[in-house]
């Protein structure tokens, strides 16, 4: 049997705004401090940042094991 897995991947791309709105738990500062410090990738479209949703659970997934150690 043939598993599509490319079903699981999110490459849908999400304002700061609506990052967000959909993550509660980071804040324009922690995002911005991500891009700053190069932890979290972005996509400049005029003034507006956009990043990867699965950029961006990976960030959120690396902070949670750095917190477990």
């Amino acid at each position: 049997m043939i598993k599509n897995y490319d079903d699981k991947i999110d490459n849908r791309l999400l304002k700061t705004k609506d990052v967000i709105k959909e993550y509660p738990l980071l804040t324009q500062y922690s995002l911005a401090k991500a891009v700053q410090d190069k932890k979290l990738c972005y996509t400049k479209v005029g003034n507006t940042n956009y990043f990867r949703v699965q950029d961006i659970e990976n960030f959120i997934n690396s902070g949670k094991q750095g917190m477990s150690d």
